[in-house]
């Protein structure tokens, strides 16, 4: 949730709420604070759970999204 005249995050009480799987290690990831950050591709967020990840997904993005979906 975001304190809109302050711009504060609190963690822990957003709608993005709970946990979402990367797609290059299959590890959950906390989607509020991922480790390893975010990447986008084709309008969908992918959250990953180390950098090395990010980087690989990142280097084929469409060849992780694939996966991830199947």
């Amino acid at each position: 949730m975001k304190i809109p005249i302050l711009g504060i995050e609190l963690f822990g009480s957003s709608d993005d709420d709970g946990t979402d799987v990367d797609p290059v290690c299959g590890m959950e990831v906390l989607k509020s604070n991922p480790p390893g950050g975010a990447s986008r591709h084709e309008g969908k967020t992918y959250i990953f759970c180390g950098y090395s990840c990010k980087e690989q997904f990142d280097a084929d993005p469409a060849k992780h999204a694939r996966a991830a979906a199947n």
